[in-house]
Formats: C-alpha cells, sequence, structure tokens
C-alpha cells in the first residue's frame, strides 16, 4: 500500500484565482520585509485561501490568522462566541458577548 501526499486544496496555489495569487504575492513580501505579529506563533506558516469569501491570509499549526491591515501583518481574530471577525482595533462584538481574545 503506497501513501500518497495530499495537498490541503486552500494551500494548493494552483488552485488559487489570479487575484488570490496576487493577494499570496503580497503576504510573502510582506513576510521578507516584516516579521510576523507579536503572538502570531511561527510554527508551520503557509499562505492559504478562504475558498467562499476569495480571503487569502497567513495560518499556522496553532490556526491562527494574519492578513495584511494598511500594509502590515496583523493578527486577524474570530471571536468563539459572537463569531464576528476583524483585526485588534476594528473587531466589534455582538451585543451579548462579553469575551475578550487579547
Amino acid at each position: 500500500m503506497s501513501l500518497i501526499n495530499l495537498i490541503d486544496p486552500d494551500r494548493d496555489r494552483s488552485k488559487f484565482t489570479s487575484k488570490q495569487n496576487s493577494q499570496a504575492m503580497k503576504l510573502e513580501q510582506a513576510m521578507r520585509v516584516q516579521e510576523l505579529p507579536t503572538g502570531f506563533s511561527p510554527d508551520d506558516v503557509h499562505i492559504r485561501r478562504e475558498p467562499k469569501s476569495g480571503m487569502v491570509y497567513i495560518s499556522n499549526k496553532a490556526q491562527q490568522m494574519c492578513m495584511l491591515n494598511e500594509c502590515r501583518l496583523e493578527i486577524y481574530y474570530r471571536c468563539p462566541k459572537c463569531r464576528n471577525d476583524g483585526f485588534k482595533n476594528t473587531l466589534y462584538h455582538g451585543p451579548k458577548c462579553d469575551e475578550i481574545i487579547w
């Protein structure tokens, strides 16, 4: 029995659209020039895409997300309670959510 090494389709650049590939190249350039944000684990860092939304982002083994915000790499958060998402300075929680995630 042989084992086949499968690539996660959300990481397979051949499945990216041209716009997603362009965004991925910008992320690669930013990673070369900038450091990863404080608090973002450097373990198994890779570029992924969200097929439905078209969002391209940096991910890691801890399943954190990092994206460009005003040309700076920043952690992108998703609240586990209200499911709202955004950057630290733009994330708004739902009216009944008291979650603090940083």
